[in-house]
């Protein structure tokens, strides 16, 4: 999407015209009023006033008074030209989100069309079981062994919303089990996973973004390889987990520790 210059001119015009009329016609006559009753400094009648009113405002458009009309076209001018570049401003930042959203999902699908391997993994939810069709809290240890995986290897994405076939499922079942049915509620809530079994020092090692594909919302968290090893506790039992190839498995302490030393000699 260009902005175009005709669109461009047709912005700033309108928005030059408006700080003109808004200035002369409202703020100009408003002033001379304000000035007119403070220097009389007496109360009046609702029938005076409205008469005031009248010579004033016909004081404000008077020859006599064309240079503080100027004053007021000029500064309305100068007003509606800001509001315009800062109109333009915002509507150039925008096209340009879009484009950079069009390019990451263009991004996001072709990801998903090359399949798993070594650096991407696809889930169906963090916490909808769609075989039971309930809500599945186990769920959440497979995502958190996944982030693990992905930070003691070389990192990954792991893509929330697509099936093992590459089937684009969305979120909307997934999000629908949780407090805020929304993107922002479920990167809290990975989020909070991650603080949960991985631990609140590593969440600066993922991001997590949404992506629209056919009307289907998708979840990326890029994950960051971590310099120190990274374990998943639950019930106070830490695991090391290691991606290899498409799979994320776990290592004894022997092979933790073998591992451990070929990657610090790497």
């Amino acid at each position: 999407m260009i902005i175009k210059k005709t669109k461009i001119v047709k912005v700033l015009s309108s928005h030059i015209l408006f700080g003109l009329l808004v200035f002369y016609f409202i703020l100009h006559p408003l002033t001379m009023a304000i000035y007119g009753f403070e220097c009389a400094q007496e109360k009046y009648t609702f029938n005076e006033l409205l008469s005031m009113m009248g010579v004033i405002l016909s004081k404000t458009f008077s020859f006599e008074m064309l240079p503080m009309s100027y004053i007021f076209i000029v500064v309305g001018i100068i007003f509606g030209l800001i509001s315009g570049l800062y109109w333009f401003n915002i509507l150039h930042k925008k096209v340009i989100n879009q484009r950079q959203h069009r390019i990451l999902n263009a991004d996001a699908l072709i990801l998903i069309k090359n399949g798993e391997n070594n650096y991407v993994e696809f889930k169906s939810s963090i916490r909808y079981d769609f075989l039971k069709k309930t809500t599945n809290r186990d769920l959440e240890l497979v995502i958190a062994k996944t982030i693990v995986g992905f930070m003691n290897a070389q990192g990954g994405k792991l893509i929330i919303g697509v099936e093992d076939n590459m089937d684009i499922i969305g979120l909307q079942k997934d999000m629908n089990t949780l407090k805020h049915k929304n993107p922002d509620g479920y990167e809290r809530k990975v989020y909070e996973i991650i603080a949960t079994y991985i631990g609140a020092e590593f969440s600066s090692l993922c991001q997590v973004d949404f992506h629209k594909i056919n009307d289907e919302f998708i979840c990326i968290i890029r994950i960051n390889n971590s310099k120190e090893p990274v374990y998943m506790s639950v019930s106070n039992k830490t695991t090391f987990y290691l991606r290899t190839g498409n799979s994320t498995n776990p290592l004894t302490v022997r092979e933790t520790v073998k591992y451990l030393k070929i990657r610090k000699h790497e």
